[in-house]
């Protein structure tokens, strides 16, 4: 699979670039995934591909999964890495001091055994904080995706850059719901803002979209939107007027039915807007572009 990105040139601290691998002070015409020796993906389940294309996240453990993402969530953006006592408290409450230290200290270094066969990808532990720092040769689909993201905010959603980078970043987001398979409590907060935030710019993406020469790529964002929340309306509304204004009336209806099944086994209630009331409901003029 290949990324072709349009970017613009962008200054970023030394220490930044590395944590967040892609050096995104140069400017980047195009990324395919054979470019990069190392690999780290977010979207679906955690992989942790080293130049042997060997995915070495199958050997954390649960444990040990969850220092990773920890660590490597606080080292991303405007955080340079996590202190040791927030570290102890996320993943080990209630442990006695001499207790919290023997288990961390063992953990990390079972962390790094794990990581030993990756060049691209490290933990450190510098100014009192622990981090993950990847190069620019390896390749992370959420440090990626959102930076791209970031970009379309900042450039005041441009419709050129929106044409060339929007595909790409759809095809990221629609691997997989961020860290699918990962559950802590900890965790939670940074999936729910994560996802708030990404469903908001979707529909955002999807009102500078004109329906006609953009229903299939407005169809693939209503998917990112679904990854997050399944029975968002909004999302429901658009596809169905997307899908009839193609001539897919019947596929419109399996939609709506679909989603008024899916309502009823998690709410143990019935939709009460009929097909008819769903079409009409959302009448947006980006929509009917």
């Amino acid at each position: 699979m290949f990324y072709y990105l349009k970017t613009r040139k962008l200054k970023i601290q030394n220490s930044q670039q590395k944590q967040q691998g892609l050096n995104y002070a140069r400017t980047l015409d195009s990324i395919s995934e054979n470019n990069f020796k190392e690999k780290i993906y977010c979207f679906g389940s955690l992989h942790i591909l080293n130049s042997k294309d060997i995915d070495i996240a199958l050997n954390l453990s649960p444990k040990l999964k969850q220092l990773f993402l920890v660590i490597f969530l606080h080292s991303f953006g405007e955080k340079n890495g996590i202190s040791t006592k927030k570290l102890t408290g996320l993943l080990w409450p209630g442990m006695s001091a001499q207790s919290a230290k023997n288990t961390r200290g063992t953990n990390i270094q079972n962390l790094r055994a794990v990581l030993s066969s990756c060049n691209e990808i490290s933990v450190d532990f510098k100014h009192k904080l622990w981090s993950i720092n990847i190069t620019e040769n390896c390749l992370c689909d959420y440090h990626l995706a959102t930076h791209l993201i970031k970009q379309i905010i900042s450039s005041n959603h441009n419709a050129s850059l929106l044409s060339s980078t929007l595909p790409s970043l759809v095809t990221i987001l629609n691997r997989g719901r961020l860290l699918n398979n990962s559950n802590a409590s900890w965790l939670d907060p940074y999936i729910e803002k994560f996802s708030h935030h990404l469903i908001e710019q979707c529909f955002i993406y999807i009102d500078d979209l004109a329906i006609k020469e953009n229903g299939k790529l407005i169809l693939s964002i209503i998917d990112v939107v679904y990854l997050y929340d399944d029975l968002n309306e909004k999302a429901l509304r658009i596809k169905m007027q997307v899908l009839i204004q193609q001539g897919k009336l019947s596929f419109a209806k399996t939609t709506y039915d679909n989603f008024v099944k899916l309502y009823q086994k998690l709410y143990k209630d019935t939709y009460t807007t009929s097909f008819e009331d769903s079409i009409s409901a959302y009448n947006d003029h980006s929509i009917t572009k």
